[in-house]
């Protein structure tokens, strides 16, 4: 048995168990219930292997906090980039792919949109064999003729740099639908950082040193209005770049329409499987 290992380390639970059975804990401390009770009853519709397993809760009427234990993941979260260069090799990111788009594709037949797609909630099993989705905080189960919830947030929650355009603020066309093909951009933006070791959208030169408010809205413009591409300067040397690779089962060609602006152009789950 493990002692139950907490995602925010320091913090003693008075109410935790004295250990649990290779799981972790999340405190939402902070976060409002409507939220937390939702999260909880997207991650109890879901059993695969590729999805982080939610095990119970521990509702502290003490410290006014939910606590979620979750399955523990030994071999920590996925990591992309070390000293600016690609971390992993071309074989991990195949499998990595293989095992987040079988996830996606499993909560998407279920009504959930993940909405928070990124390399920190793609966790490793203990051999590194396997990777597996977690982090529900943000997604959405949809309903028939549903509408996002006022609990849900803005259309844009998530993480700024993994936004699809059709959600990015800030620009002259009206925000889109929350649909399954933001997370299908998400995991375009995902697999670009897993090949090259850097985000496919970056603040404009100046941007940071603006404050964190105008490097954010430089991201969006990014996302909304430029194009991405390989250069020799990212360290590529190990990604397939040359012409044919852009055509139909090169890896260019799945980022191309995985990273594609329009969503009703964007790859979807069968696109990406049969690429």
């Amino acid at each position: 048995m493990n002692r139950l290992r907490a995602n925010n380390p320091g913090r003693a639970h008075p109410t935790l168990p004295r250990t649990a059975d290779a799981s972790s804990l999340v405190d939402r401390r902070g976060t409002e219930e409507a939220k937390i009770r939702k999260e909880i009853a997207i991650m109890k519709k879901c059993d695969h292997p590729n999805i982080i397993k939610f095990l119970s809760f521990i509702d502290d009427q003490m410290s006014a906090s939910i606590c979620l234990i979750m399955e523990y993941m030994e071999g920590g979260e996925l990591q992309w980039q070390t000293d600016g260069e690609p971390y992993l090799t071309m074989d991990q990111t195949r499998r990595c792919m293989r095992d987040v788009v079988l996830g996606l594709q499993y909560l998407h037949l279920q009504g959930i949109i993940h909405r928070d797609i990124k390399p920190s909630n793609i966790m490793w099993t203990a051999d590194r064999s396997h990777v597996k989705i977690g982090d529900f905080g943000v997604a959405h189960l949809v309903a028939p003729d549903d509408e996002l919830s006022e609990f849900d947030g803005p259309r844009h929650a998530g993480t700024p740099a993994f936004l699809a355009p059709e959600i990015a603020p800030g620009g002259d066309v009206p925000m889109g639908d929350v649909s399954p093909a933001v997370d299908l951009w998400a995991l375009g933006v995902t697999l670009y950082c897993m090949l090259f070791g850097r985000m496919p959208f970056e603040p404009a030169s100046g941007a940071q040193e603006a404050g964190p408010v105008a490097a954010e809205a430089s991201v969006y413009r990014a996302i909304r209005e430029d194009e991405w591409y390989p250069r020799s300067t990212m360290c590529a040397g190990h990604v397939p770049v040359g012409p044919k690779d852009w055509e139909r089962g090169g890896v260019l060609h799945l980022l191309k329409n995985l990273l594609e602006k329009d969503p009703t152009r964007r790859f979807g789950i069968d696109s990406v499987k049969a690429s």
